[in-house]
C-alpha cells in the first residue's frame, strides 16, 4: 500500500471514529423515552445532504425512514431498520 494511501485510510478511520452524537452501535440505555419524540436532527435547516436514515416515529409507533441533513444529530436516528427497531421499538412501543 502506498503512502498516499495509507495517509488516506487513516483520515477515514479517524472521521468515521470521532462522528460525535452517532447512534450507530449505542447501548441500549443511551436511547432514553425522551429520544422517541425527537426528529432525525435539531436544525433541519442546518445542513442540506439527504442521507438516508431511520427514526422512531411515535405518532405511527415503528420506525421509518426518514433523511438527514448531516448536522445536529439526535438519538432518534439510525442507519438500518434492523438498528432502530432493536434499540427504540424496545424503549419507545407504547408510548405516546
Amino acid at each position: 500500500m502506498s503512502r498516499l494511501s495509507e495517509i488516506i485510510l487513516l483520515f477515514f478511520v479517524l472521521y468515521v471514529f470521532s462522528s460525535s452524537g452517532s447512534p450507530v452501535g449505542q447501548p441500549t440505555e443511551s436511547f432514553q423515552e425522551s429520544d422517541c419524540y425527537k426528529p432525525v436532527e435539531d436544525d433541519e435547516d442546518a445542513c442540506r445532504a439527504l442521507i438516508s436514515v431511520y427514526k422512531w416515529n411515535a405518532e405511527k409507533q415503528k420506525c421509518e425512514k426518514d433523511y438527514y441533513g448531516g448536522c445536529n444529530k439526535t438519538k432518534n436516528n439510525f442507519i438500518t431498520l434492523e438498528e432502530c427497531e432493536k434499540i427504540a421499538k424496545k424503549i419507545c412501543k407504547g408510548k405516546h
